[in-house]
């Protein structure tokens, strides 16, 4: 589980609320631990941690294929 990681680009520290695998990557939903749910979620490719999408709410990690292209 990542806690209290940094993020590229990003301020403040993120932790993992939920991880899974698609289209042969792990990614991981990080919340903002300073600001939590009142921000934007944001995917992380869980190899490089680096962004992959933000803006997004728990249904990303549910059906990424919704979402991501």
């Amino acid at each position: 589980m990542l806690n209290g990681i940094k993020i590229k680009g990003r301020t403040n520290t993120w932790s993992e609320l939920e991880r899974r695998e698609y289209k042969g990557k792990t990614i991981v939903l990080m919340e903002n631990d300073r600001w939590g749910d009142e921000t934007n979620w944001i995917l992380i490719d869980l190899l490089t941690q680096r962004e992959i999408a933000n803006g997004y709410d728990y249904d990303v990690i549910l059906n990424p294929d919704d979402y991501l292209r």
